[in-house]
């Protein structure tokens, strides 16, 4: 009786059909891929809930395509995830072995010339053997740190398990050493998250290292708190020292990146790096606000599992 059936020959022969309902199955890009449909050998019709019931099915056929689509994707850069890590460690062995060793030799062997005939030397190519020493002093420094760095952004990797915020901020505040003209003050709810504890004490420890490093008060305060709301939980490491200037702001979040004021202290730029990249493989940020003279506050913002 329906014209755009009449002449099929599934209607005109076997199976006979005579009655037919059918819900399209559509991605969410709007690709049309089949469709899902009931059929009898008698004429009969179909209500509103039965249609209403197929259309259903048609979604769940979709969003389970959908689901395999994306487990197959996850598949993918889940090997492509291990097959860098792989190579992450090869670098990181590289660099830690085949790349100290001749740096250090350099030093060592610079050195001995200089001690061994040192009589015999001008006082400019005593100065040239100096700087030998020195810069491989220096370049063994760069390996060391690189090669933290390399094994420290991989700890996020190792899974997640239960941790205790107050006892995380405690130990960040213990470990960082503050000298007794500081004030380290700590607030957290007593609360456990899943997280990785390992990933999450070296943010929090080179956060409150830094402001320790840098706060120049005297009495001067630091504070670490940690609040959670309904989807993450939210770190901050604020101090009341001098702040960082606008222009070094971005720089300072840099592998090897420093700000202009911290020619006159000790290291290499690591730690921020080290930081910001662990608080991305936590699924999280960190971001500062600061403004000279008035202190800087870190926040780190991880999502709650």
């Amino acid at each position: 009786a329906d014209e755009r059936f009449e002449a099929n020959p599934l209607v005109l022969g076997h199976p006979d059909i005579r009655a037919y309902a059918g819900a399209p199955i559509v991605t969410p890009d709007g690709v049309p891929l089949g469709a899902i449909c009931v059929i009898d050998t008698e004429a009969r019709g179909f209500d509103e809930s039965q249609l209403r019931s197929l259309r259903v099915l048609s979604h769940q056929v979709i969003s389970q395509l959908e689901l395999r689509h994306r487990v197959r994707e996850l598949e993918r850069k889940q090997g492509q995830l291990e097959s860098l890590n792989r190579q992450l460690d090869q670098f990181a062995y590289i660099v830690s072995h085949d790349l100290k060793a001749p740096i250090r030799h350099q030093a060592a062997f610079a050195n001995l010339i200089a001690e061994d005939f040192g009589d015999e030397l001008s006082p400019g190519a005593k100065e040239y053997l100096a700087q030998i020493s020195t810069a491989g002093d220096k370049a063994q420094g760069i390996i060391t740190d690189l090669s933290e760095y390399l094994h420290t952004v991989q700890t996020a990797f190792a899974g997640y398990h239960e941790v205790h915020l107050p006892q995380t901020l405690e130990d960040a505040r213990r470990l960082a050493g503050a000298p007794p003209h500081l004030t380290v003050h700590v607030k957290s709810p007593d609360r456990r998250i899943e997280s990785n504890s390992t990933a999450l004490r070296h943010i929090l420890l080179n956060l409150v290292t830094n402001a320790v490093k840098f706060n120049d008060r005297n009495p001067g305060n630091i504070w670490i708190t940690a609040q959670l709301k309904a989807n993450s939980v939210v770190f901050k490491v604020r101090d009341d020292g001098p702040g960082i200037a606008e222009g070094d702001q971005l720089r300072i979040f840099e592998l090897f990146g420093r700000g202009a004021s911290s020619s006159t202290k000790p290291g290499r730029g690591m730690g921020l790096a080290i930081a910001t990249k662990l608080s991305q493989n936590l699924g999280g940020s960190l971001t500062l606000e600061s403004r000279p003279g008035e202190g800087a506050t870190f926040i780190v913002d991880l999502p709650r599992n």
